[in-house]
């Protein structure tokens, strides 16, 4: 195949090993029908039989379910292929049928699978196909799957999770489904399966804007406390509407296996008393090794601030913290007040911290970057001002 004339760039490196390739149709390309672009894909992977990895970006390029599924015919014949990267974001999948997911039954040679379908077509119908063949791929281990804006809504998120509960051999699971409106009720559902998968040990769920209220974020922490093996959680929840006086995080202690817990409440109206019970929940957490917490844009005060790091002290083996505040919640107070305390907090190790909002003054910051850099313990300092972001 003539490069030159063609959408494939390759990462030579990796060719010289012969066991991946990268193929990027980002560029705008001219001439170049769909039929063609399958054609061109075809010809480079039978050039090399080796293969092991395989990335395809086809980002926005219009591809509907009958190009779509001749692609994934081309890649099951790669025989050694066990890496699997397929980014068909902002395409036209699921306008006019659902051969697409079908197909995707083919890829039984495939251990860890990242499947980007954000923006198309999938809807409540297609996400379960979509997971039934998923599910039929017997070796799969890892999956990552984005289906932000697809409308699943929440009967379409309960068939997802239907069949999420059956993939036995999954022990890694990302799934983003950014803007789909599943609500409390979506939220219940697709973690109560989630929960009764006893292979998963890493789990990262999207859920930002889906109309989840204190309730459904409830249920879904309260779910994800039975999983037998969950030792990495990710749980974005940022912009839903979490105000209220329900502890919502509570079953966080309940969880005997957590070592990093990765939290994301931005902009979800928390208020001061609810990071209040999110500290005393964090506090409790004792098998915590590292915590990554977002609580930007969410109206709490200087002393929230030294609730959290209090919290913080109580978790024994936690080293690692990464935490974001908006300086326009906290104000040069809450700044003063958590250089003041973090000092307190013996076990971690590596710290950062990001301030995002508005600008912190130069004479605060500069306070707050002394006090930090005389911590014994700290063996790295980046020095970007808004956000300032500091390792330890």
């Amino acid at each position: 195949m003539n490069q030159n004339n063609t959408t494939v760039f390759k990462n030579e490196d990796d060719l010289k090993a012969q066991t991946q390739i990268i193929l990027n149709f980002r560029q705008q390309v001219q001439n170049c029908s769909k039929n063609q672009l399958v054609a061109d894909i075809s010809d480079t992977l039978k050039q090399q039989q080796q293969l092991k990895s395989i990335v395809i970006d086809l980002y926005n390029k219009k591809i509907q379910d009958e190009i779509a599924k001749k692609l994934v015919s081309v890649i099951s014949e790669c025989p050694n292929l066990y890496d699997l990267t397929l980014n068909l974001e902002y395409n036209k999948l699921g306008i006019n049928s659902n051969d697409f997911y079908v197909a995707l039954s083919q890829l039984q040679s495939i251990n860890s699978l990242k499947l980007n379908l954000g923006n198309n077509y999938v809807g409540e119908k297609g996400v379960l196909i979509l997971a039934q063949n998923l599910a039929l791929l017997k070796n799969l281990k890892n999956l990552i799957l984005n289906l932000d804006c697809n409308n699943i809504g929440e009967k379409g998120v309960s068939g997802l999770g239907s069949v999420l509960i059956n993939m036995n051999n999954l022990s890694s699971l990302n799934l983003s489904l950014y803007s789909n409106n599943i609500g409390d009720n979506g939220a219940y559902t697709l973690s109560s399966y989630i929960s009764d998968n006893e292979s998963i040990e890493n789990l990262e769920l999207y859920l930002n804007t889906n109309n989840i209220l204190i309730k459904g974020a409830q249920d879904l922490f309260d779910c994800l406390a039975s999983s037998k093996r969950l030792q990495n959680l990710v749980i974005d929840l940022g912009e839903n509407r979490l105000s209220g006086k329900q502890n919502f995080t509570s079953a966080l202690s309940h969880y005997p296996f957590l070592k990093s817990l990765n939290l994301n409440l931005w902009g979800c109206q928390l208020g001061s008393s609810g990071v209040s019970f999110l500290s005393s929940n964090l506090s409790k957490c004792k098998t915590l090794t590292a915590l990554s917490l977002d609580i930007s844009f969410n109206h709490i005060d200087a002393q929230s601030v030294i609730d959290i790091n209090q919290a913080l002290i109580n978790c024994g083996k936690l080293n690692s913290l990464s935490i974001i505040f908006s300086s326009s919640d906290i104000g040069e107070e809450g700044i003063r007040n958590f250089s003041n305390s973090i000092k307190n907090n013996r076990n971690i190790n590596h710290l950062t911290i990001k301030f995002v909002g508005f600008y912190i003054g130069n004479e605060a910051y500069q306070k707050f970057k002394t006090k930090i850099m005389k911590m014994q313990r700290l063996v790295k300092f980046v020095d970007t001002q808004g956000p300032a972001i500091l390792e330890l």
